[in-house]
């Protein structure tokens, strides 16, 4: 890619991700939230993938076990936000209006961000190493 592709690249990826956060941790407090946010930041990585390759990516450390280890994180924050209110003070499961304060919803969003956004990368590293050939041997078969 050309020396102009790639810094518009970095600008504008720094405007989705900061885009995408506010997104996500403004979520308790005004429509959006994780998913929304989630899915900003997936086209972020993206056009990262786009204009530097998925191999520069991994060589940076963006492999595919980082992005299953993140994604099982933010599903883990979930579910001890969704589970904590039961044994914390007797509550049903789901009942985050028990936790202290709007902690139990932006619990909620942040996890729901980190595994989307997760989520996403995963699906783009393992079809991204997919080779074209047998893209184009399916769609052949597809076709006939």
């Amino acid at each position: 890619m050309d020396l102009i592709v790639r810094a518009t690249v970095k600008l504008v990826v720094i405007m989705i991700v900061s885009i995408s956060a506010s997104i996500a941790l403004h979520g308790h407090l005004t429509p959006g939230g994780g998913f929304q946010g989630g899915s900003a930041m997936a086209v972020a990585s993206l056009l990262l993938f786009a204009a530097f390759s998925k191999f520069t990516l991994e060589r940076k450390g963006l492999t595919l076990r980082h992005t299953v280890s993140a994604y099982a994180l933010g599903l883990a924050l979930i579910l001890t936000t969704v589970i904590v209110p039961v044994f914390l003070y007797g509550g049903k499961v789901l009942e985050i209006n028990l936790l202290p304060e709007e902690i139990g919803l932006f619990n909620l969003d942040v996890g729901e961000y980190t595994a989307v956004t997760f989520g996403f990368l995963t699906v783009f590293l393992v079809l991204g190493g997919v080779s074209e050939w047998i893209f184009k041997n399916v769609l052949r078969r597809e076709v006939q």
